[in-house]
């Protein structure tokens, strides 16, 4: 069980979340209010959490993604530089160095942009809590669903499974060929 103390420093090494924030994310996870995170409210929390990162995921993942047209440029200056780069002594290679350093450029940048919007995704999912509900309403229905069990389901009996009189032909056994 994670008591408030030790939840906040999770949050604060692991999600650059300040104080405040980390005890707020604290109250919306504890559901039952039993003064700490047990196991099942942390996998709830760190599932929900890996959602949120899949969306972020799906969300930049086309800007991540290389133009074509810029891949085929690329492979038809690095054969250009190849071909010439004995009778250049190199200097045709220049074209496609450029190149490639540009494209690598443009994903850092995406990258870093995906990272910083993964970062604030997460921080907010761990701040609203599990449905996404204010803190106010998630008490009231932590302490409902602590008050009310479900009734337990009903195992059928022998008697009301059947048996094999309730079978109408019998199959005959059949031999291999």
């Amino acid at each position: 069980m994670l008591d408030r103390d030790e939840w906040r420093q999770l949050l604060q090494a692991n999600y650059l979340m300040d104080a405040d924030a980390a005890d707020k994310a604290y109250d919306a996870w504890d559901l039952d209010n039993v003064n700490g995170i047990d196991f099942e409210e942390y996998c709830e929390m760190m599932a929900d959490v890996i959602k949120t990162q899949e969306k972020v995921v799906r969300d930049h993942s086309s800007a991540l993604d290389q133009n074509p047209e810029d891949v085929k440029e690329l492979q038809r200056l690095e054969a250009y530089g190849n071909f010439w780069c004995c009778c250049t002594f190199g200097a045709s290679k220049k074209l496609y160095v450029e190149k490639r350093e540009e494209m690598a450029s443009k994903a850092r940048g995406s990258m870093a942009d995906a990272r910083e919007a993964n970062l604030k995704a997460i921080q907010q999912k761990l701040v609203r809590g599990k449905s996404g509900m204010p803190i106010s309403i998630v008490e009231p229905i932590a302490e409902q669903r602590a008050s009310t069990k479900p009734p337990p389901i009903p195992v059928p009996t022998v008697m009301e499974r059947g048996g094999a009189s309730d079978i109408a032909e019998r199959v005959p056994a059949q031999t291999p060929a």
